[in-house]
């Protein structure tokens, strides 16, 4: 059997390419993919053979005297001709080899992982991408609320989840690949072997380092315990097998045995102490959240503290075993971070003792070189240093850079002077028991804004928690479904936000909102606010609406109403707009004030109530108008007053009862007129005192009736008719002081049985005749007769004409318009005249002489069903024009004045004279200066008639 290559490199699926190594470099470190360059030698055609090959499975077997050989299974990742070397005939080529996890650095994408632990995401990514994976793990793992891959390839967010948990990995090959590499191996047994890869094994505790292999065929060292899921096994605990022991020769030649130390340094460095993380939480923000880690001699010291008191929390020693004595350094040299994770604060005593331990995971740091050929990352052994003892003790290598040449091959090609069948490597270790965890890599900040769509569960419109946080989806989230479980929980910010007070607009469902990252931590997304689209367009049409500036909402669920609050700021159109879909109400605590520079409108559809806990003023400067189309009520539990300066009107077009318990008193200063019914159908009007009733005048009383006037008391009347009066009574006595004196044309005294006249002289006269009774009877005439009939008596036919004055009034509208061939009624102490106004609106009648008050009713449409309007006219004498008191009167009666009666030309009746003068400019010639000057005298005396 020909001795086998002391390199070789198997290529292909199957491994059916055998090709010999010239020479090799190859660098490992721990938690980092390894990668060889070998020079080999391989047949033509190359341009086939480097486009077969891309991408396919290669494993690099090294033989080791009388041991298992090393085999290093991976994939190639170049592979070009090397045109200057050339051996047996054949040509070179330089291949890289490296492993199925190195290809994950070309997988770029974003992704959201939610409720998972780091070895749950660390193993769906891997699993995906076709890498088997372990995991030797020491502890467990909270479940991460929400944990971002963004832009990143799937190796840098790997690398980045086990930094962040102190996690590191090794690489395993199959146990069954290495016997297809043994002496004597059947060649049937390659094809099978080959179909497995190499396996990334990931730990986080001394406890997952392996011991250097020694003879036995090896593999991964783990329990047959394991759970496996796909390509991804996970391993509750790791077999501990002693670690072989290395002596440490310096030796130099061509013999040099191949499991030696050739060299070995080590030294001690200045690391960080200790490590303080700070913490904040949202939902107990009052509380300081803090985590420390100190080394010392005998370990590490922890405190944790969740108080208001920072000085307050448990401290636990736990022993680091580094064999590391701590700094001399005066002071502490403590590195300090702080945190606002988004959702589980991170401030336990492991996180901070895996900081600690990252920091100071070289602070003993070990060099040197060997020809141990199975050394690799993570593989444990025990150094023998006859010459130092203090440097025999326990290591794991962290880092080997491989160097081999084959003498047989190199001889014809390259110079060297290794000799024949020449390997080394140079290794880095640190001590066995401490955990070499990978750097915490600086945090990629993301200090950018991201835009996504508010989600939620079908159906919802508003979907939210306690703290007013949404869920989102990221429009580059391939993933996402578009419901409540495409993100975690996001906080919002609102413009305004204190202990149950400040702003509060949620997010809906289908909104797009901008996002950033508190810290740049792309694991701790804020969403800042919202933006409009296609689909969701701005509340007011743009640009058209360009001034108006506001908030409109929308009811829910599946509503077009909306509440509204929208300033307009276009010059001469400014607007405070107020919209309320339901109910809209207002607390004041204290006082409101408003004040309205124009008009005010108000318009309530249905009912409206108002209750004023105390006093209640309102003051009406110009004119008020109440129209009620239902009922009205007004009720005042103790005193009302009601003043009105001008003229007070009031129709009732129904029944109108006027109830008052106690006593009721009318003062009128002027005159006062009351007109029952209207002259179309008779009216009636009673008035009863349960007491006694008086009626005078200073001057006269006139009391008069077209169709009689009767009053009566118990038996007794008087009865006044057109055709006379009657006086009826048991008995009817006259008494005059000084004289008595009945005048009629017929018979002045008739009654019916007796009549008697007792007087101390009695004389009745006619025209040719008289009868005087004294002591004596005398009576007198051309005849006098007895016993005979008498004709009836003849009254006088002179009758006492009663004097009049002449009326004459003009009734217009408001803008001077006349009234003509208008229907009227004109009532005047007791006597009515109806008539009709002429074509410039004039009313003319006779009136008795000494008339003081004057109502006219006029119907201003068809009589007499149309709308009418009644005048109040006062005969009196006015003062002349030229007098304030008569240029007041005019004034008053022509609209233009409504103050008090005065002496003096106020500011009132000034301001009445020029609003006079102004709507008289042109028709009279006046100008507006408020004086009363002669022009101003004889238009008032024109426009009022007097």
């Amino acid at each position: 059997m020909p001795t086998p290559s002391l390199f070789e490199l198997h290529l292909g699926p199957l491994g059916a390419l055998s090709l010999a190594v010239i020479s090799f470099r190859g660098r490992e470190a721990l938690s980092k993919p390894f990668s060889f360059d070998l020079l080999v030698t391989a047949p033509p055609p190359f341009d086939l053979l480097e486009t077969s090959l891309l991408g396919q499975p290669a494993t690099l077997v090294i033989r080791v005297h009388d041991q298992n050989p090393r085999v290093v299974h991976g994939v190639v990742a170049s592979i070009s001709p090397e045109a200057t070397t050339k051996a047996r005939d054949r040509h070179a080529l330089r291949i890289r080899l490296v492993p199925r996890l190195w290809l994950l650095k070309h997988r770029v994408t974003s992704r959201i992982f939610q409720h998972r632990t780091v070895p749950e995401i660390i193993g769906a990514v891997l699993e995906q991408a076709g890498v088997r994976a372990a995991f030797k793990l020491s502890r467990s793992y909270p479940a991460r609320t929400y944990c971002v891959q963004y832009q990143e390839s799937d190796y840098v967010f790997i690398q980045r989840l086990i930094a962040e948990e102190g996690m590191f990995y090794t690489f395993e090959q199959p146990s069954g690949l290495l016997e297809n590499f043994v002496p004597g191996a059947a060649s049937g047994v390659i094809a099978t072997a080959l179909d497995h890869a190499e396996t990334v094994v990931f730990g986080d505790s001394a406890e997952a380092y392996v011991a250097l292999p020694s003879g036995a065929l090896f593999g991964a060292e783990i329990n047959a315990s394991a759970s496996t899921s796909g390509n991804v096994s996970m391993y509750a605990s790791a077999t501990t097998t002693p670690s072989p022991h290395l002596p440490l020769r310096d030796l130099s030649g061509t013999n040099t045995p191949e499991d030696v130390v050739t060299s070995f340094s080590l030294r001690r460095k200045v690391r960080p102490s200790s490590t303080l993380l700070r913490d904040y939480d949202f939902r107990r923000p009052l509380l300081d959240l803090r985590s420390e880690a100190k080394a010392s001699a005998n370990g590490i010291s922890l405190s944790t503290s969740a108080s208001a008191n920072p000085r307050v929390g448990v401290k636990v020693s736990v022993d680091l075993r580094t064999g590391d004595t701590p700094t001399t350094v005066a002071g502490d040299l403590r590195i300090y971070e702080h945190r606002g994770e988004y959702d589980e604060p991170e401030v336990n005593p492991t996180r901070a003792r895996v900081e600690l331990e990252q920091h100071r995971r070289d602070a003993v740091h070990g060099e040197g070189t060997s020809t141990v050929r199975h050394l690799s990352p993570g593989r444990r052994f025990h150094l023998d240093a006859e010459t130092n003892p203090s440097l025999s003790q326990e290591y794991v290598a962290t880092r080997v850079e491989h160097e081999g040449h084959t003498p047989e091959l190199t001889s014809t090609t390259v110079s060297t002077d290794a000799g024949p069948r020449v390997y080394q490597n140079r290794f880095e270790c640190v001590p066995a028991s401490v955990v070499f965890r990978p750097k915490r890599p600086r945090r990629a900040l993301r200090q950018v804004l991201e835009s996504a769509t508010v989600v939620g569960p079908e159906g919802e419109e508003i979907y939210t928690d306690e703290h007013g946080r949404i869920k989102v989806q990221f429009h580059w989230d391939l993933d996402g479904k578009r419901n409540e479980h495409s993100s975690c929980w996001l906080r919002v910010v609102q413009t305004w936000s204190g202990a149950s007070w400040g702003f509060q607009f949620i997010p809906r469902i289908g909104m797009e909102v901008m996002v950033t990252f508190l810290g740049g931590d792309q694991d701790c997304p804020i969403v800042t606010g919202c933006t409009y689209n296609a689909t969701h367009p701005p509340p007011f049409m743009l640009p058209q609406n360009k001034t108006r500036s506001g908030v409109r909402t929308r009811s829910t669920p599946r509503d077009e109403g909306f509440n509204e609050l929208s300033f307009e700021d276009s010059v001469g159109r400014e607007q405070v707009y107020v919209h309320a879909q339901r109910d809209f109400d207002e607390v004041i605590e204290r006082n409101q004030t408003s004040d309205v520079r124009g008009h005010r409108v108000e318009n309530v559809v249905g009912n409206r109530s108002a209750q004023v806990g105390r006093d209640d003023t309102l003051a009406v400067l110009g004119d008020q108008g109440v129209q009620v189309n239902g009922d009205a009520r007004l009720s005042v539990k103790q005193n009302r007053t009601t003043s009105i300066d001008g003229d007070d009107t009031t129709t009732v077009r129904g029944n109108a009862s006027l109830h008052v318990v106690m006593n009721h008193s009318l003062s009128v200063d002027g005159d006062h007129s009351v007109v029952i019914g209207n002259g179309v159908r008779e009216a009636q009007s009673d008035t009863y005192v349960f007491g006694s009733a008086s009626i005078g005048a200073s001057e006269r009383l006139v009391l008069r009736a077209e169709g009689g006037l009767v009053i009566e008391c118990g038996q007794s009347a008087i009865e006044i008719g057109p055709g006379g009066i009657t006086l009826r009574g048991s008995s009817i006595d006259v008494k005059a002081a000084q004289s008595a004196t009945i005048a009629g044309k017929g018979p002045t005294l008739s009654l019916d049985s007796e009549v008697e006249l007792v007087a101390k002289k009695i004389s009745l006269y006619s025209e040719g005749a008289s009868v005087e009774l004294d002591k004596e009877a005398s009576i007198k005439g051309d005849k006098v007769l007895l016993n005979c009939d008498a004709g009836e008596p003849e009254g006088d036919e002179d009758e006492n004409r009663k004097e009049t004055q002449p009326l004459s009034c003009k009734l217009s509208d408001w803008y001077m318009k006349p009234y003509a061939n208008k229907k009227y009624h004109l009532m005047a102490e007791g006597l009515k005249y109806e008539g009709t106004t002429d074509a410039d609106g004039v009313v003319q009648q006779k009136l008795p002489k000494g008339v003081k008050q004057v109502v006219i009713k006029l119907w201003v449409d068809e009589y007499p069903t149309g709308r009418q309007r009644l005048y109040t006219l006062s005969m009196a004498e006015i003062p002349p024009a030229d007098t304030p008191q008569g240029a007041q009167a005019r004034l008053r009666a022509l609209g233009f004045y409504f103050g008090k009666p005065t002496e003096e030309m106020n500011a009132d009746v000034q301001s009445a004279l020029a609003a006079f003068q102004r709507d008289h400019a042109e028709s009279h010639r006046l100008e507006a200066t408020g004086e009363l000057d002669a022009k101003t005298v004889a238009a008032l005396q024109d426009v009022y008639g007097s």
